[in-house]
């Protein structure tokens, strides 16, 4: 009887673990308590790997959220829910928002807005900070204290423009949308069906329509206009000046001038007539353009644009567009669609291309704080390559960024993209600082930069598309000193992927020096954070180790489950019962 009574108890601590397990957290909010919920772990809570349940698919553990048959129930710090009956969400000290059948019903106590559709009220807040009841029975009854009240669509209230504690507008509607009438501090308006009148009270201007929107008009102390569907027009008269435009809407034709400049459109713009005391310009797509200013032509038979102050480019065509040469800085020319090419005569940057598919290009630009180059080739889809490098110089603190990045695509399916870049701390006098707040940016910014030192940064994307990718971000110092790295890995998509995360420590963040790897993304789960190694394997299986010499083998949590400890000890669990205990 003793020793069924000792088994007896160790069934109950068992049972009572179990259940600690399941419904426990801990204080440091962390996201996932499912293999299948998305995300990382953005905050490392030590040991929990070790302590975690997997039962998978029915259940799993790792402090501090849990999930069960995922996404039925989860259960978090800040986090309840039993899908799709019931939900809760808020801090880590309680709970403010319930969900019952979302999104049938909801209250929201820190924000006071409840709902049983199609049932909704709370509180809002209106302008000056005055709280506000409300009520709403969806679509037909509508209440927001002395703001709104409506009995849709028959009758509707509604104020607003909420100044010197009182409203100064007022809207009403019989029947909507059919009549309304508006009052307010500037503006008195009313339309009955079609038929409607608006009058700003201080400035004197008026908007009519009858019947909207087939005919209206408008007048203000400046301008007036006309909108019938055969002929509209507007006008503006300020210190003298005329503007205005013209329109037959039918025919898709407009005029607007403003002072001497005039603009004729016909065509629903395939016509244009430019005019002013300096210039004449116009054009009938597709037949012709000109503009005298430019001095350019075009035509379907020839045309040129002559090389000017404005445009020092030019070209000329002797027969049709598809053949023509290129004039002023640039030297070259172009047979549709074989080949185009263009050379500026004053550096060596220029632009070929050849049969659509094939180009070649090559520039560079050189200013007092920066230079860049440029080279790009390919012939789509077989190959690109591009090479760019640039030298930036900041004057106010005397540091320098150099950088070089070439990017290679073969084929569509296979890339290449390296960007390099060295940055080089300040190496004069700290700018001195003065009381503004643009000073103190400027000398945060120098501080630290002086304090990172010269360091570089390399990101590498490789990959052949599906069966590999790879993606790289390595900062060292120019001693070759790594001081961060973040690197993904991927085979066949899903198949096999890593990650490695690694960082020195710094003023303000802990040291980092993560792995993972998977298989099908949870059939087998590899995770290393430091010396803490923990794998998970579908379905239930989990082993762990720890650098102290500790490890843990279990099945189904604890059908069975090993462990050893530092010291030699060993657990052992079989058919959830204690068989062995190291103390």
């Amino acid at each position: 009887m003793k020793a069924l009574a000792k088994h007896m108890t160790r069934l109950l601590s068992a049972a009572f673990l179990a259940s600690a397990l399941l419904l426990g957290g801990c204080g440091t909010p962390e996201m996932k308590g499912s293999p299948f919920y998305t995300g990382e772990y953005a905050v490392n809570v030590p040991g929990a790997e070790m302590r975690r349940l997997n039962v998978w698919p029915l259940a799993y553990y790792r402090e501090p959220a849990l999930s069960v048959i995922w996404p039925v129930f989860e259960h978090t710090e800040e986090h309840l829910a039993l899908r799709p009956l019931f939900s809760a969400y808020g801090d880590t000290q309680s709970y403010w928002e319930y969900n019952v059948l979302w999104p049938l019903a909801q209250a929201d106590t820190k924000g006071r807005d409840y709902r049983v559709f199609p049932c909704f009220w709370g509180e809002g807040t209106r302008d000056g900070g005055i709280k506000q009841d409300y009520q709403v029975l969806f679509p037909f009854y509508w209440h927001y204290e002395d703001e709104t009240t409506a009995l849709f669509p028959l009758w509707i209230s509604d104020r607003g423009g909420w100044k010197d504690g009182r409203f100064t507008e007022r809207d009403t509607w019989l029947g909507w949308p059919f009549m309304h009438y508006h009052t307010g501090a500037r503006e008195e308006a009313w339309h009955a069906a079609l038929f409607g009148r608006y009058r700003y009270l201080d400035t004197d201007e008026t908007y009519a329509g009858y019947p909207w929107p087939l005919l209206f008009s408008w007048r203000t102390r400046e301008t007036h206009g006309l909108f019938t569907p055969l002929y509209a027009y507007g006008e503006t008269d300020k210190g003298g000046v005329r503007d205005g435009w013209t329109a037959l809407p039918l025919l898709l034709s407009w005029q607007r001038w403003q002072g001497k400049d005039n603009d004729l459109n016909a065509l629903l713009g395939l016509y244009n007539r430019h005019r002013s005391d300096t210039n004449r310009s116009g054009y009938l797509f597709p037949l012709c353009a000109y503009d005298r200013q430019d001095r350019l032509l075009l035509t379907p038979l020839l045309g040129w644009d002559k090389p000017d102050e404005k445009d020092p480019d030019g070209y000329w065509y002797p027969f049709t567009p598809l053949a023509g040469v290129y004039t002023g800085t640039e030297r070259g020319g172009w047979l549709f669609p074989l080949f185009s090419h263009a050379a500026n005569v004053t550096n060596d940057t220029y632009s070929t291309r050849g049969l659509l598919l094939g180009y070649a290009k090559h520039e560079q630009h050189a200013g007092p704080n920066r230079t860049s180059s440029g080279t790009e080739f390919g012939f789509f889809p077989l190959f690109s390559h591009s090479l760019n490098t640039f030298t930036n110089r900041m004057e106010h603190d005397d540091s320098s960024t150099e950088g070089i990045n070439r990017y290679d695509r073969r084929l569509i399916l296979n890339y290449s993209d390296q960007c390099r870049t060295v940055y080089r701390a300040p190496t004069g006098d700290a700018p001195q600082a003065g009381t503004n707040r643009v000073d103190k940016r400027i000398l945060d910014a120098w501080n630290d930069k002086k304090a990172r030192g010269d360091y570089r940064t390399a990101n590498v994307s490789e990959g052949l598309f599906p069966l590999w990718s790879s993606t790289s971000r390595l900062e060292t110092r120019l001693d070759g000193t790594r001081l961060r790295e973040d690197s993904d890995t991927a085979w066949l998509l899903a198949l096999y992927d890593t990650r490695r995360k690694f960082a020195q420590a710094t003023p303000t963040a802990k040291p980092l020096d993560y792995e993972r790897r998977r298989i099908l993304w949870r059939l087998w789960h590899y995770e290393k954070r430091g010396g803490e190694v923990s794998v998970d394997v579908f379905p239930s299986i989990t082993y762990d180790t720890h650098p102290d010499g500790f490890s843990k083998t279990s099945f189904l949590w604890r059908l069975y489950r090993y462990e050893r400890h530092p010291d030699g000890g060993v657990d052992l669990d079989l058919l959830f019962l204690p068989l062995r205990r190291a103390r």
